[in-house]
């Protein structure tokens, strides 16, 4: 259960006091799974509980690769990094400005939503063009990552009380699945309205929180976009791949649409923005109609 921000405050306060941070104020942050604040509206404390030292591996680590190969889009400068006698780990970054697209998505037309995913489609290509380097033994592996998706889907889905026939035929439904070979990427594994910041029309102006990157095949960043923004609207899905520069194709839905089952924080009933969708499905290829229209 994550604590109450009472319980970890003074924790971040002392933890700024260490690193000569300026702390006068500080704001927590209330969704996520980590311990998040801003102080002073100019740099982000983020205390990660030791059941999840690999995010902050994996965000300490990311940061301090992407920042010698520069995105076109800023992300957070790594200021410091550390351990707690207690077991948390944490890291200090500067805070950007813009306002979580989460927030401004609703507010936009159709049009501007557009313009946004392609954006998003475009920095993903960017960052998927990085080398890997001193990356490449970041946990998860992927292969062991994917093997693991796939033993435990159904059990996954059960617990998240998917519909019936979503039981009784993903398994057949993932039979098989392989994905075509391609270089490993640096992924985010999410490229969702929680992680850009932008600005009122949409524009992005920062891409945030790295706990989650891996190395991978390519075609796994996809999923966030496509379920949480996607909408089911061929126009948006469109305007992503164009952005990520390639045409969605059959093939290539059937693919997303199992990386979105297989994904490692899979839960389609809240990841899935469409309204009313599990009422107007009962297959797999009613869903890739839905999800992700040609």
């Amino acid at each position: 259960m994550k604590l109450p921000p009472e319980k970890w405050i003074p924790i971040a306060q002392e933890i700024c006091r260490q690193h000569n941070i300026v702390a006068s104020k500080l704001t927590p942050y209330t969704n996520g799974s980590n311990w998040v604040a801003s102080a002073d509206g100019k740099t982000i404390v983020k205390i990660f509980p030791d059941l999840h030292r690999h995010q902050w591996e994996s965000e300490r680590r990311a940061l301090k690769h992407l920042e010698i190969h520069t995105l076109s889009v800023p992300i957070p400068k790594l200021l410091a990094e550390g351990k707690l006698p207690s077991g948390e780990t944490y890291v200090l970054m500067t805070q950007l400005p813009g306002e979580s697209l989460e927030v401004v998505w609703p507010k936009l037309d159709l049009i501007a939503k557009a313009q946004t995913l392609n954006q998003i489609g475009a920095l993903m290509a960017e960052a998927h063009q990085i080398p890997v380097g001193s990356l490449s033994d970041l946990a998860p592996n992927w292969s062991e990552l994917l093997k693991k998706q796939i033993q435990n889907c159904r059990s996954r889905h059960e617990k998240l009380e998917m519909p019936k026939w979503f039981l009784n035929s993903v398994e057949s439904y993932l039979e098989g699945f392989t994905l075509p070979k391609k270089s490993s990427v640096i992924l985010t594994g999410e490229y969702t309205p929680f992680n850009l910041l932008v600005d009122a029309s949409g524009k992005i102006r920062a891409m945030i929180d790295f706990g989650d990157v891996l190395i991978g095949h390519p075609e796994y960043d996809l999923v966030g976009p496509c379920t949480f923004l996607g909408e089911g609207n061929p126009k948006l899905i469109r305007s992503l791949f164009e952005g990520y520069g390639i045409s969605l194709d059959s093939q290539i839905r059937k693919r997303v649409l199992a990386l979105s089952i297989l994904h490692r924080y899979s839960d389609l009933k809240s990841q899935i923005r469409i309204p009313d969708w599990m009422n107007r499905v009962g297959s797999f290829e009613e869903l890739e109609n839905l999800v992700l229209p040609i």
